[in-house]
């Protein structure tokens, strides 16, 4: 370890349904990290369980998405061994090793907010008129993917269906094959020109450029490796996929829209699709275990409420000791 690194620990809340016989954590190691498993047992919850990861690196900044990505490679065994689904869904927790009774955390809350909508009788009598329609097969496969990606909410998989509904807009074409290094189409010499099905890169930018998405290729580089099998998936993958889905979203719910001739009887900006809100928060607190490198009595979201409403009432609390700034800087 350089001068410069730091131990950290950092906890995700991953949705899983895995459980275990006792309460004893499962502890796997891989290239210097330790990585935590704490499952609820046969009479807690199910919705799924914190995992910790212990790694050295040079800032908090860089320990949580290594961090995670460490993590999704013991979860990827897991989900194999039992084929079940196991999602890192959000942080929870991050710890820097320090001595002493005073320690920091960061501390993370993720709130969903699901948004309701309600059906009103103008727009019955509009999906009605459009149900007396017979759109063409691209537009009714289209619709059908568009919702799938509504529903899958998270990346890679809204980002996928997403691009889905584009290319079904778009339409395939027969394409010639071309060499990768000349440009030249590729001919056999006793067949011909080799011919495939595929969608053209140039009219998928030309529909995104037509309601003004910025930067195509952005998108198209992230569609590519995914598609093909050759995405090297990190957090920064995710991230960049997650902030590309309402990207796609616009100009496919534009075109369909225009491809309809369907009306705005209510206009509902956002949609009822859910949003999460992830909270974080910069904690200096004392601890009752100082000879611990990460104390368990660490704080936890509800103590920071609680701290907030006893600062309020100008009474101090029993933990922690002061709100930071944003973001950390150990």
């Amino acid at each position: 370890m350089s001068s410069s690194e730091r131990r950290y620990r950092i906890e995700f809340w991953v949705r899983c349904s895995l459980r275990s016989h006792d309460s004893k954590p499962f502890r796997f190691s891989l290239r210097g990290t330790e990585v935590e498993l704490h499952l609820p047992d046969s009479e807690g919850q199910n919705g799924g369980f914190v995992a910790a990861v212990e790694l050295t690196r040079s800032a908090l900044t860089e320990a949580e998405p290594d961090a995670h990505d460490l993590l999704a490679q013991v979860l990827n065994l897991i989900s194999l061994k039992f084929k079940t689904p196991a999602l890192v869904k959000n942080n929870v927790r991050s710890q820097v090793e320090e001595s002493g009774e005073i320690r920091h955390c960061a501390i993370y809350s993720t709130e969903r907010r699901p948004r309701s909508l309600f059906l009103m009788q103008q727009q019955a009598d509009e999906i009605q008129r459009l149900l007396r329609l017979e759109p063409p097969p691209e537009v009714v496969d289209a619709m059908y993917w568009l919702r799938w990606s509504y529903q899958a909410e998270e990346a890679p998989p809204a980002f996928l269906f997403a691009w889905m509904v584009l290319e079904r807009l778009v339409g395939d074409e027969d394409r010639k094959a071309v060499c990768r290094t000349c440009g030249k189409p590729v001919v056999c010499p006793k067949h011909g020109p080799h011919i495939y099905r595929g969608v053209s890169p140039s009219k998928i930018k030309k529909l995104l450029a037509r309601y003004e998405v910025g930067n195509p290729q952005a998108l198209l580089d992230l569609r590519h490796p995914l598609v093909h099998g050759a995405l090297k998936f990190t957090l920064e993958k995710r991230a960049k996929m997650i902030h590309a889905v309402p990207l796609l979203w616009k100009p496919v719910e534009a075109e369909l829209k225009q491809r309809l001739g369907t009306k705005t009887v209510v206009h509902t900006p956002g949609g009822g699709r859910a949003r999460s809100l992830l909270k974080p928060v910069n904690c200096e607190y004392r601890t009752s275990c100082p000879a611990e490198p990460f104390p368990p009595d660490c704080p936890t979201y509800n103590d920071v409420q609680d701290y907030k409403e006893r600062t309020g009432r100008n009474r101090g609390h029993p933990k922690i000791v002061n709100i930071l700034e944003w973001p950390p800087d150990w």
